[in-house]
Order: structure tokens, then sequence, then C-alpha cells
């Protein structure tokens, strides 16, 4: 943009050098030969210019051109990122295979297939960590896993039929006998040496599938996090387009209220000149009249047989006199009334010396807040790619440290019939989980007909949620509570929530979850229990995210005390095997005091805090 510029060919001050001349009053007079001075009309155009100038710049940052001129806008990217899946078979439900449809995955993928495909079900952890340990290692082969699979006792209930395996399954089986295994395995190599280059085409084949599959992945995701770190700068740049827009507003206001004092001035410097006019009358006014009564009193003192004429024109010259008197107080009174008017003035100037510091101290603060607002946005960026960063590792930690799924899901169903005993779980009065992880308390509340919404702040949790169909929000539990409207669920849930929370924090949990539940709803927090021995000084620490252990009637007592009725605590030990070691007999010396240790690794493992918010 070309800048404008005065009679000298000098560029014109932006609206920042304006300002600063406007307060400290330069604009009032020329600051070289041939300068004149700005008025109201100059500055006002000047801001017009400049925020239009500067909306144009904050306005590029949201947007690009596609070389022809016109606008066009950033993509929002929406969702999670992509994922890579491995080439496997699609359909496991068919109840005929052929070999090579089951041999076409590899590794994890390959494992997963084969259960689905000849068990019927999902592999359970044992299970699945043992075949892939002998697959990885190279001691047993796919065929071996598909036919060790397909004749245990649970293949040949569910009878799947695998067209091509029994023979080969066989023949792996003789290689592992001794003495004739080798002899085997040569002939079985020479064999297939026939087709060795087909099989090496195909494995080239497959290799390259999946490495175009990851390479398509990976351009996939560069996309992706380019578009969000585009919506990311789009974010910010209306973020400095809405605070450039509020500091032309003010340089506006500004604006307005210079002209306003230029105008009030000009007012009063013409209303002073006209009163200093009318004093100068008087004043001249007066002046001839003294001097024509004096020359008159002067004319008749000489005339002494005239007397009594001469005391009347004396009475007449008095009153004259008098009244010339009256005349200078009149005058008088106009010169109070400017020292007045005057002082009026000093006050107004003074008035609007302190309305525009004023206005000048409400732009630097609103300066100052747009900058913390924008590191505080920057702060709050990185620390969400931080944390974010982590989900992935702690995702890993609950598979690897929580259980199965299918030991969570039976230690969860007991708390069915605490939420059917309070009326919870319908349309009305659904069911918060905090926290709800991998959501097997939510998948529990399904099928038993109960309505229920999971909170959690781990992406890939709640990921693995949406994928099953779980209703589930991703955020900070404590911020999410405080959106939801009092009295608007039924039971409020948290399975191992507590020990994560600074104090301060479980208080405010505590609080918002009696403000959130309806009258008579449940809440039911569990937590691992420090009363057995091995939770409290190993097991507890196995996650590093937990801070403390609460002792059971230490936390009943919390509850209890935030306004809860009812409070109970609830020990567990369904699906919780500690592997105590039994008591000693009665008779063995020294049993009794073995015996009260031993007992304290046979406590619950886990309990729970179950209260209800009162009716009333």
């Amino acid at each position: 943009m070309m800048n404008e510029t005065d009679g000298f060919d000098r560029p014109l001050p932006n609206i920042d050098t304006l300002i600063s001349r406007v307060r400290d009053g330069s604009d009032m007079h020329p600051a070289m030969p041939g300068q004149s001075p700005l008025d109201s009309a100059e500055i006002m155009r000047r801001v017009r210019v400049e925020t239009a100038a500067r909306k144009g710049k904050n306005a590029s940052l949201n947007a690009d051109t596609d070389g022809t001129g016109s606008v066009v806008a950033f993509p929002q990217p929406k969702g999670a990122l992509a994922r890579w899946k491995s080439a496997a078979l699609t359909d496991t439900s068919k109840s005929e295979f052929t070999l090579p449809e089951l041999l076409a995955a590899a590794d994890e993928t390959f494992v997963t297939t084969a259960y689905r495909a000849l068990l019927r079900r999902e592999p359970d952890a044992k299970g699945a960590s043992h075949y892939l340990e002998l697959l990885r290692a190279g001691v047993a082969s796919k065929v071996e896993v598909l036919g060790t699979l397909r004749w245990s006792p649970e293949g040949k209930a569910r009878s799947v039929h695998v067209d091509g395996l029994l023979a080969p399954y066989l023949l792996q089986k003789l290689r592992h006998m001794p003495l004739i295994g080798p002899v085997v395995a040569w002939l079985h190599a020479l064999l297939r040496l026939g087709t060795f280059t087909r099989r090496q085409q195909v494995y080239e084949a497959s290799a390259s599938r999946e490495a175009h599959g990851l390479g398509n992945l990976v351009n996939e995701l560069s996309m992706q996090l380019q578009s969000r770190f585009e919506e990311a700068d789009a974010v910010q740049a209306r973020h400095a387009l809405k605070s450039s827009e509020g500091l032309a507003s003010l340089e506006a206001l500004l604006a307005r209220r210079l002209q306003e004092l230029e105008q009030a001035n000009a007012e009063a410097g013409s209303h002073l000149a006209r009163i200093r006019e009318k004093q100068a009358e008087a004043e001249e006014a007066a002046a001839t009249r003294m001097e024509s009564l004096q020359s008159q009193i002067e004319t008749l003192r000489p005339i002494s047989g005239a007397l009594g004429d001469a005391q009347k024109a004396i009475d007449k010259l008095v009153k004259q006199q008098t009244a010339t008197t009256a005349q200078l107080e009149v005058v008088a009174g106009f010169e109070d009334g400017i020292r007045t008017l005057r002082e009026q003035l000093q006050g107004m100037q003074q008035q609007q010396q302190g309305m525009l510091e004023q206005q000048q101290g409400m732009l630097e603060q609103l300066r100052s807040a747009a900058l913390v607002e924008q590191e505080r946005l920057a702060q709050h960026a990185r620390e969400l790619e931080s944390a974010r960063a982590l989900d992935p590792l702690y995702a890993a930690f609950e598979d690897k440290f929580r259980g199965s799924r299918e030991m969570v899901r039976v230690r969860a169903e007991p708390y069915v019939a605490f939420v059917q005993e309070a009326g919870a779980g319908t349309a009305d009065a659904p069911v918060l989980d905090l926290g709800c992880g991998r959501g097997e308390w939510l998948e529990v509340l399904r099928e038993h007909g109960l309505a229920g919404r999971g909170v959690d702040s781990n992406r890939v949790f709640i990921d693995l949620c949406a994928g099953r169909g779980l209703d589930v929000i991703e955020g900070d539990v404590i911020e999410i509570m405080r959106s939801l409207p009092d009295g608007s669920v039924g039971a409020i849930t948290g399975m191992h929530i507590a020990e994560h929370l600074p104090f301060e924090v479980l208080i405010e949990l505590l609080d918002q979850s009696r403000r959130l539940l309806k009258p008579g709803g449940l809440l039911a927090l569990e937590t691992p229990n420090p009363e057995n021995i091995q939770v409290a000084t190993h097991y507890f620490y196995m996650d590093p995210t937990h801070r403390n252990p609460l002792p059971p009637e230490a936390f009943r007592w919390i509850v209890e005390a935030r306004g809860f009725h009812h409070v109970r605590i609830e020990r567990w030990t369904i699906a919780r095997d500690l592997g105590a070691p039994p008591l000693l007999a009665d008779e063995i010396p020294g049993a009794e005091s073995i015996n009260a240790l031993l007992s304290q690794l046979a406590v619950a493992p886990d309990y729970s805090i179950v209260a209800r918010r009162g009716v009333a």
C-alpha cells in the first residue's frame, strides 16, 4: 500500500503518530515550515485508512488466493486422524474358508483373524500373546496355529471348515517328530522348490501392498496435520483481527473526543472575545461620560450669582455620577463573569485532558489484555499438544496393567443393581461415567437397556469408545460437569478416578456431583483399597499417575461431609485375585502373629463409596 504524502513529499504519519500528536497538543502547531496543523476531519480520515489497512493485513492471515485473486478459505479438518490397518480377511463369519484366505494376514492381525474365523470370538490376552510369540520366534508356522485352533476342543465345537488345511497341518506336525522329522522337512522343501519363484512373487506383492498402504497413510496423516496447523493459525488470526477492530474502535472514539474538545475550545474563545469587546466599549463610554461631567463642573464654579441653578445642576450631575458609578459596577460584574468563565474553561480543559488520559489507559489495557490472551491461547495449545502426545502411552499402559475387557466387565456388573435401585439409567436420568476409559462399564449399561454417557480426556479412549457406538464426550471432567445443568443426571460413577485427583479437585468433583444429581440420585466412586497391604505398598504405585491412596473411612467421611446421604463402603473381591497365601494352623508356633499379617493380604483390593443425594 502506497503511503500518502504532505505538500513537501514527506509521508504522512500513521495513526499511532497522530494519536501521540493529539495527546501532547502538537497537532495545533505546525512541526515545520509549510506543514499545516491537523484538524478533526484529517484525523478521522487517517483513522479510517489505517483501520482498513490493518483489517486487510489480518484478513490475509486467514485466507489465501488460488492465483486468480479469489479468496480460498483454509480447510477445517474434522474428526480423528487416519489409522493404518494391515491387509486381513474382512468377512470372518463364513462357515467355510480356503487356506490362502486365512494365511493372507500377518503377525497380530493373523492371530486375531484366526480366532474370529475359527473360534468365532476375539482372542483372549493370554492366547493371543502365546501364539504371537511362537510366530515371531519362528517356533511355529501360521499353518500350525490354524490347525491347533481348528482342532482344539473349542474349534471342534465351532466346526468351521478350512479347505486345504489338514494335509499341511499334518505335515508340519511330522516335521517336529524325532528322527523322521528332518527327513520329512527335506522332502517337503525339495517338493516345494519348483514353486519357490511363484511364492516369492506372492510375498513380494504382499509386501509391496503393505508398503504402499503405509505410504498412503503417511501422506494422509501429513495432510491432516497440515490442515489442523492451518486451522490453528486461522483461529489465532481471527483473534488478532478482533483485537485490531477493538483498537480501531477506541481510536475512533478518541478522535471524536478530540473533535468535541476542539469545538468547545473554539466556542469558548468566541464567547470570550465578545465579552472583551463589550468590556472595552463600556470602559470607553464611562471615561467619556466622566470627562464631560468634569468639564461641566469646572464651567459652573465661576458663576456665583446663580447658586440656586448651580445647586440644581450639581444635584443633577451627582445623579448622573451615581448612574455612571452603577455602570462601572456593571463593568466590574462583567470582569467577574469573565474570570468565572475562564475558570470554567480551565476546568473543562482539565476534564478533557483527564478523559484523554483515561482513554489512553483503556487503550493500553486492551493492548496488554490482547497480548496476555494471545500468550494464554498459545500456552494452552502447547499444553494440549503435550497432553495429547501421552494419550497413546497411557492407553497402552491401561491395556497392559488394567486387565482384559472381559474381566473389567465382570467387575462392573454389580453396579447395575445400584443404578436400577436408584431409578437411574433412563433418558431423563442417565448415568454419567467419569473417566470412562475403554468403555467397559458403558457397554454393560447398554446391554441392560440403561442410558449412559462417558467423559474422558484421552483421545485414544474416546476414539475407541466412539468406534463401539458408545456415547462419549472428550474433555476435562470438571469442565464438562460445570457445563451441565442442575439435576440433569440420575447417577454418577467413577471407576478408579478419585486417586488421580488433587484434594481440591476431588472436593469440587463431589460438589459438582451433588449439584448435577437428581434428588435421590446415586454416586458410586471405586478406588484401590489401602487396607490391603499389597495394594498400599506396591500395586497402587504401578500407575505413575496415581497421587495417594484414600483410606475407606476417611473417604466415606469426606463424601458425607459434602452433603451426601446413606454413605456406605462396598469392598470388592469379584474377579480380583492377588494370590494371598493361606493362614497357618493355630497349633503352629507364632501362627497368631503371622496370620494377622497374612489376613491383610486377603483384604478386598478395591472398594467403592456408594451414596445418595438427599431427596429434600
